[in-house]
């Protein structure tokens, strides 16, 4: 698998990468505060925060339960690929996603 191979060996930017889809995609979905997403899907709110922050790096677990409920895949988190993205979830993600780049980037 290599989103797990790239995650053994994250770099930083990776992995706030990673945490800006999460972030992006998990305001895609409506939840519009961590502490919902978290306890909705039953983990710790500084957890989540922590990933979508870039601190720690997005586990494959947490993504593989965002698969099971939301169709959200793995390739969209780990490598920024939208193809099996939902469209109505992978256009709001990717205006969200816009929104973290610094002023002037492409």
């Amino acid at each position: 698998m290599p989103q797990l191979l790239m995650a053994l060996g994250a770099t930083d930017e990776y992995k706030l990468q990673c945490g800006n889809r999460l972030q992006a995609t998990r305001l895609a979905l409506g939840f519009l505060s961590r502490r919902a997403l978290a306890e909705k899907v039953g983990v710790e709110e500084p957890r989540l925060e922590k990933w979508e922050t870039g601190a720690n790096m997005v586990p494959a677990w947490f993504v593989e339960i965002l698969r099971q409920r939301w169709d959200v895949p793995h390739d969209w988190i780990f490598a920024g690929i939208p193809d099996n993205l939902k469209h109505s979830i992978a256009t709001e993600a990717q205006e969200r996603l816009s929104e973290f780049l610094p002023q002037g980037a492409a």
